[in-house]
């Protein structure tokens, strides 16, 4: 039954390949975006899926209002699903950090609370 599945596999990676490279980059773009703009972790699947939806809107942004190529086509999804991804970081901080704010928070160089 396994040696099945291998045979399977090629004609599912051939048939799936966009989907497999938009994963992948959408994969990569999330965590650079969470590694450039600080805040806090998502995890693996919510950080996927941010660089999905980022990957939509950089492609969304970029072909429409900004006029961006490089020579290196998988290079210049990876940009744009980078740049989307930001945005979207960016307003989940906004949105999601506000319970962080609220808390207060031992300032670690006032050395009268020792």
């Amino acid at each position: 039954m396994p040696h099945l599945f291998l045979y399977e596999m090629s004609a599912f990676i051939h048939d799936n390949k966009e989907l497999i490279i938009i994963l992948i980059i959408g994969a990569i773009a999330g965590y650079i975006a969470e590694f450039i703009v600080p805040g806090r972790g998502y995890g693996l699947l919510v950080t996927t899926a941010i660089g999905m939806a980022g990957g939509w809107l950089g492609n969304m942004l970029f072909k429409s209002f900004i006029n961006f190529n490089t020579d290196i086509p998988y290079l210049n999804e990876v940009i744009r699903a980078v740049i989307g991804s930001m945005i979207i970081v960016i307003l989940f901080n906004l949105i999601f950090d506000n319970k962080k704010n609220k808390r207060k928070e031992k300032n670690v160089y006032d050395w009268e609370n020792e």
